[in-house]
């Protein structure tokens, strides 16, 4: 009997073994289960995809356009290239507006000129002392700018510091020999500083600015002019639309300095509603 109650022990205690170790075996693959199913995550979604990826292709105009590298003599080949695409919608532009009856204006910015010019024939020309581009031009590529300066730009409206018309006041003559006299003198000079802001159409503005510093007295009117004009441009939204010209709420600025007849001659000349036909 005590034979039997010690074999019963002596099961019971190999049973425990037995089972402790396969629970141990359980366990490990559990374990491991549990190790490996995160690892073949991390290989599957991440290693493997990041391996084997491919750049999109960028699509211009419905076409997949790839990155490719070129040598020195592509890269001098591809800016010829747009240099010619660019003075061909210059001169398609001026054609185009010089076939039409109206006052309108060229600007050519790598040559530093403005001309007004009437059925091609330039009445008016300035030269652009310096130019202050909005840095988003440099960002933008030749296939979004290509589009955009396509067509001559449209005039909507404009702002400057000086009236369009100029304005003098005179006081009634009391008999006509008093009127003769005052018939003969000049007209005063218009010695307020001439700074401009045109807005055309394709969120374009041109600002067309005397050089030079404005003096104590004009304080009142500068700060007039940068009041309203701060009421025209809203607020940049997103990098998209800062490297798009055309987006209909990021207008890009180019200011021109010239001299200050040139800048008040060319305000006054050109008519409210004009055209352009600008080249950068």
């Amino acid at each position: 009997m005590e034979n039997t109650v010690e074999t019963g022990q002596k099961y019971k205690k190999k049973n425990f073994f037995v089972g402790l170790f396969t629970n141990l075996k359980q366990l490990s693959v559990f374990i491991l289960a549990l190790l490996i199913i995160p690892i073949l995550l991390v290989v599957y979604a991440i290693i493997i995809p990041t391996a084997s990826y491919k750049p999109a292709a960028e699509l211009v105009n419905g076409k997949a356009v790839t990155s490719v590298s070129l040598d020195n003599a592509q890269k001098e080949e591809v800016r010829t290239i747009v240099k010619l695409e660019k003075e061909r919608d210059f001169e398609n532009n001026r054609l185009s507006l010089a076939n039409q009856d109206s006052i309108y204006l060229v600007i050519n910015v790598p040559e530093r000129s403005i001309a007004i010019e009437i059925k091609g024939v330039q009445v008016h020309t300035a030269t652009i002392l310096r130019t202050e581009a909005d840095q988003k031009i440099a960002l933008i590529s030749h296939e979004h700018l290509s589009p955009w300066l396509s067509e001559p730009f449209v005039l909507k409206k404009y702002l400057a510091t000086i009236p369009k018309i100029p304005i003098v006041i005179k006081e009634a003559p009391k008999d006509t020999i008093e009127a003769q006299k005052l018939s003969s003198k000049p007209l005063p000079p218009d010695s307020t500083i001439v700074l401009t802001s045109l807005y055309f159409d394709r969120n374009l503005v041109i600002e067309i600015n005397q050089d030079g510093m404005p003096v104590e007295r004009e304080f009142a009117t500068v700060n007039a002019y940068k009041a309203k004009k701060s009421e025209y441009l809203p607020e940049p939204t997103n990098i998209a639309k800062l490297l798009n010209p055309g987006a209909s709420d990021q207008p890009l600025t180019i200011k021109l300095i010239v001299s200050a007849s040139d800048a008040r001659s060319i305000y006054r000349a050109i008519p409210s509603h004009t055209s352009l036909v600008l080249k950068l």
